[in-house]
């Protein structure tokens, strides 16, 4: 099974009109995606839980049974940092936005292609001028107490960063493809 991110970055005019796009496919996935099939894998045969890190990089057992919780939202997040990512990166160099919930999202399943893609939304109006260099995706995993943590499970760096004029608002796509390689 092969996985595939990008993100998809609109600058809106004063108008609302598309002025610019930007579309940066990501290089690498980070280990906490991949946290969820190692439990899927791990519980039933050993009983011993997979381990995934949190936003702030305290590390978790995560629950035997409930993985990931839905009543939570994704959140998004943009940035300024610029280093590369790392397969062991938990959070946003530089986080600018903080992490805000999705407003809307997308999936769709191809079947000829063996294949589902999932889209997540979110707006940011920005007061000032702000370049971006960076995106991430949140979800919500659930520790083996119970308790529920933010988990970055993707981050992408862009190419070419992104300049945001003050009060002018940037639209984000964070899309996920999952499917045979």
């Amino acid at each position: 099974m092969g996985v595939k991110s990008k993100v998809v970055l609109i600058l809106r005019n004063e108008k609302g009109e598309k002025e610019k796009e930007i579309v940066q496919e990501g290089k690498t996935i980070v280990k906490n995606f991949l946290a969820i099939y190692e439990q899927i894998c791990k519980r039933a045969i050993s009983g011993q839980n997979a381990s995934f890190v949190d936003l702030y990089g305290t590390v978790y057992d995560m629950h035997g049974y409930e993985y990931v919780y839905t009543p939570n939202r994704p959140q998004l997040a943009l940035g300024g940092g610029s280093t590369p990512v790392s397969f062991t990166d938990y959070n946003l160099e530089n986080n600018i936005t903080g992490w805000q919930y999705q407003e809307g999202y997308e999936y769709s399943y191809d079947e000829t292609n063996f294949k589902g893609t999932f889209t997540f939304y979110r707006s940011f109006t920005f007061a000032r001028e702000t370049t971006i260099n960076e995106a991430g995706l949140v979800w919500w995993f659930v520790d083996s107490g119970g308790s529920n943590r933010r988990v970055m499970v993707d981050r992408i760096v862009l190419d070419t960063p992104i300049t945001v004029p003050a009060n002018r608002t940037l639209d984000v796509k964070y899309i996920l493809e999952i499917g045979k390689v």
